[in-house]
C-alpha cells in the first residue's frame, strides 16, 4: 500500500460526518418487484467525505469500459461493455458511505451525464440480472463492496445480493455484452483510470492510476 493509499484509506474511516436522513427506496419499476426493492441500508449508514472528486472509467478484462447503451439518460437504461471513448456515459463517480454502525466502506457508482447510479434491474437477486441506472438512493442494490487485487484491479460485489459486478462475454453472442450480476468466476475484475482515460492501459498520457483510487 502507498502512503497516498494509507491516507486515503485512514480519512475515509476516521472522516465520516453528519447521518443521512430516512432513508428511501427506489421507485419498483412495477408493483410486483415493489418489496424486493424496499430493501434499503441501515438508518445509520453515512456518507463519507470523498478526498478526490475524480470520475474513473471502469476498464474491463476485454479492453472496453462499462458505459449505459446509447448513452442513454433514462432510468433503467442496460449497462454494456463498449469501446473506451471517454464520454461522459462511460464516467463514474465512486462515492464511499459507512455501512450502519459497522463502519465499513460501501461505495455508490455514481453516472457523470445521467446522475444516476448502477444498481440491479428490478432489485433481482438472480445470477445473470442486468445492471442498470437508477435514480441514486439508499436502496441495498445501489451499493457494492470494493475487493482489490494485487495488481491493482478491482471487483465490485453487490450489498444486496453478494454477486460480483460482470461482463457476460459469450463468443456466440453478438456484442455489445451486458453487464450483469454473477458469482465468482471470470470477467469480473476492473481497472480505474481517470476519465477521460486513454483507450488502453499504459497508453500515452494515462492519467489517474487504479491505485489512486484505492
Amino acid at each position: 500500500m502507498t502512503p497516498k493509499t494509507a491516507m486515503l484509506s485512514t480519512c475515509l474511516l476516521t472522516l465520516a460526518a453528519g447521518v443521512l436522513p430516512a432513508c428511501a427506496t427506489d421507485e419498483p419499476e412495477n408493483a410486483a418487484v415493489a418489496e424486493t426493492q424496499a430493501a434499503v441500508v441501515d438508518d445509520e449508514s453515512v456518507p463519507v467525505p470523498r478526498l478526490f472528486d475524480v470520475y474513473v472509467q471502469l476498464f474491463t478484462e476485454h479492453a472496453q469500459c462499462v458505459a449505459v447503451g446509447g448513452a442513454s439518460p433514462l432510468p433503467g437504461a442496460p449497462l454494456i461493455a463498449w469501446d473506451c471513448n471517454g464520454g461522459d456515459e462511460q464516467a463514474w463517480l465512486i462515492e464511499p458511505f459507512t455501512l450502519g454502525s459497522s463502519d465499513e466502506l460501501v461505495f455508490r457508482l455514481r453516472r457523470r451525464n445521467s446522475d444516476m447510479c448502477i444498481g440491479v434491474s428490478n432489485g433481482s437477486h438472480s445470477p445473470g440480472a442486468r445492471l442498470v441506472q437508477w435514480p441514486c438512493s439508499m436502496a441495498r442494490n445501489h451499493f457494492w463492496r470494493e475487493s482489490w487485487t494485487p495488481d491493482d484491479d478491482v471487483k465490485f460485489i453487490n450489498v444486496d445480493s453478494g454477486l460480483f459486478m460482470k461482463v457476460d462475454v459469450r463468443w456466440d453472442k453478438p456484442t455489445p455484452y451486458p453487464v450483469v450480476q454473477a458469482g465468482p468466476g471470470a470477467n469480473e475484475t476492473f481497472h480505474l483510470y481517470e476519465s477521460p482515460a486513454p483507450f488502453a492501459p499504459g497508453a500515452a498520457g494515462a492519467a489517474g492510476a487504479a491505485s489512486d483510487f484505492r
